[in-house]
């Protein structure tokens, strides 16, 4: 799902009610295409493309939110999300 979908989401105060489904992304050797296979600038391009779509729909996050620091994607391990 685009990330833009979620903050087009809020900017119109629609609710998105997520379904879970069975993890699609199994093979850790997953491509994500060049750089973005780096997590941590795979976070930071995720980061950038929900900050410009804020800004974009003129929103303003809450105070204390922001994706300009990056959480550490050492301590995230995607295997137990899908076990």
């Amino acid at each position: 799902m685009p990330l833009e979908l979620w903050v087009q989401a809020a900017l119109h105060q629609l609710r998105i009610r997520e379904v879970p489904v069975p993890c699609i992304y199994l093979d850790e050797k997953r491509s994500f295409g060049r750089s973005l296979d780096d997590p941590f600038r795979r976070l930071r391009h995720y980061q950038d493309v929900l900050q410009r779509s804020v800004d974009t729909a003129g929103l303003r996050l809450e105070d204390g939110w922001t994706f300009e620091k990056p959480h550490s994607a050492k301590s995230f391990d995607a295997s137990q999300e899908c076990a």
